[in-house]
């Protein structure tokens, strides 16, 4: 009786019972709630010994500077998410303890990574089984990637054989080999691509079930370590973990999903799910405790695992197919602005072609920034035509005080100032040196080797002419010098 007494306690305490009054609103309804401030303080869920409390942790005393309760909340993973698909996810994750955040920003970015991966696998798939057109020939044929359709025959026979009956059987025969290799080929990638999207879906199903334990373990280990902290005799009724509570909590929450929601979370069936829930349940929930022990448990158990309920089914939709859906919801408006913008640059272009009477032929039907850049220098070069004379005659635009008329200078242009055409250069025609044979061009070497050195022949010869008159010239003037003492002797 005193049990059941504290399990209503928690659900419904007195107003006049402070510490009571605390569990009464647990931080997976202020989670759920988007306008609480007094709801982060709350989810931080260590502020016990300002209400008087007992149980209070470690850590402020010994002149040691207590942490603020930001600090311990998942306010920096809500920063994080704020811009992108789980904006509205971010609301209620700044309110939950920075681990519980943590593990749900993990979560979401790698079930993310996996839809996006399947999108992509998806569209891979899109062309297998559907006639194309060739387009050389314009054939319709069946498609194939091109690895499998790029196989051609190697075979290539000389002249002896290529008209004879045994050579054109060969060759037939070959072509047949290479058009069963394309369609074999072509099914085996096709039979790969298609693994390729539903081993991911396998993955993101056992992820999805992973993340909603993950959330609801969390979400019961938060209720229980604050019911702990602040009430400690209530905290002793508890008969199961909080990892039993939470997983059982996290079964009945997807086991109650309805179809169309499984269609969305890649369940074909709610029998598929079943067999992912027991298969996770195989592998990892080794110490959890089964629905029947559920069913036996304290009322304090069920009480915590009604509390966390409504946390799942307000965060773990945000989590998955609503984040999904607002990621395709931009997707599709960025298709919608995209085939705008094409028919809007088709249209510049023919108005382009309509005007300049196909003048401008570049193709930018795809590109509108060029298209509206041709067309407005088209325009304008259009209105300066219309204008009469030429350019040079042309008055300038003005500025913003008036027209601005031109002055011509009456002062007579001296030759300094008369500059002379530029001279063209004269090309002069040369004729192609004829080709010549090999003696040719060995008596042609021999006669330039023969002129050279006849050449340094006649230089070395006037060197020494001019050397011996230099020598001449010096024994004259020592003979006239020898002659001017001897007369000055006498």
């Amino acid at each position: 009786m005193e049990d059941n007494a504290n399990a209503n306690n928690l659900a419904d305490p007195p107003a006049e019972t402070s510490n009571e009054a605390e569990t009464q609103a647990p931080e997976v309804e202020a989670a759920s709630s988007s306008t609480a401030p007094r709801a982060r303080t709350d989810v931080s869920g260590f502020a016990a010994a300002d209400q008087g409390g007992s149980a209070a942790p470690a850590g402020g005393q010994g002149g040691k500077k207590k942490k603020k309760v930001s600090d311990q909340t998942g306010e920096d993973v809500a920063k994080r998410m704020m811009n992108g698909p789980f904006s509205d996810l971010s609301r209620h994750v700044a309110s939950l303890p920075k681990q519980v955040s943590t593990a749900i920003e993990k979560n979401c970015s790698s079930m993310l990574g996996l839809v996006n991966e399947i999108d992509t696998k998806t569209t891979a798939l899109a062309p297998f089984g559907k006639m194309v057109t060739v387009a050389k020939t314009g054939e319709r044929v069946l498609y194939a990637p091109v690895c499998s359709r790029e196989a051609k025959n190697p075979l290539s026979g000389s002249n002896r054989i290529k008209e004879t009956e045994k050579y054109k059987t060969i060759v037939s025969n070959y072509d047949e080999l290479l058009r069963d290799f394309t369609v074999k080929s072509t099914h085996l990638i096709h039979e790969s691509a298609k693994l390729e999207v539903t081993e991911r879906k396998r993955i993101l199903r056992e992820e999805i079930v992973r993340a909603a334990i993950d959330l609801a373990v969390n979400l019961a280990e938060t209720v229980v370590i604050k019911c702990k902290f602040k009430t400690p005799e209530l905290y002793n009724t508890l008969t199961l973990t909080a990892e039993s509570i939470g997983w059982n909590a996290a079964i009945l929450y997807l086991n109650q999903l309805p179809e169309s929601t499984l269609k969305l979370l890649f369940f074909e069936s709610s029998a598929e799910l079943s067999s992912t829930i027991q298969l996770i349940f195989d592998r990892e929930g080794g110490d959890v405790s089964d629905k029947d022990a559920m069913e036996n448990a304290g009322n304090l158990d069920k009480r915590v695992q009604r509390t966390i309920t409504p946390g799942l089914e307000e965060l773990f939709p945000l989590m998955t197919w609503e984040a999904w859906n607002t990621i395709k919801d931009e997707q599709a408006i960025i298709a919608v602005n995209a085939h705008l913008a094409v028919k809007k640059a088709n249209k510049a272009q023919s108005k382009i072609n309509k005007e300049t009477e196909g003048t401008i032929t570049e193709k930018v039907a795809l590109d509108k920034e060029t298209v509206f850049e041709l067309f407005d220098e088209y325009t304008a070069k259009k209105d300066r035509k219309k204008s009469s004379g030429g350019f040079k005659n042309q008055k300038s635009p003005g500025t913003k005080n008036g027209p601005v008329e031109s002055k011509r200078s009456n002062k007579p242009k001296g030759k300094s100032q008369v500059k002379p055409p530029p001279k063209q250069p004269t090309k002069q025609a040369t004729e192609p040196s004829p080709k010549l044979s090999r003696k040719q061009r060995k008596a042609a070497a021999k006669a330039k080797r023969e002129e050279k050195n006849s050449q340094e022949k006649k230089s070395q010869k006037k060197n020494q002419q001019s050397l011996k008159r230099g020598r001449g010239n010096q024994d004259d003037a020592a003979s006239a010098k020898n002659k001017r003492r001897k007369q000055s002797k006498k």
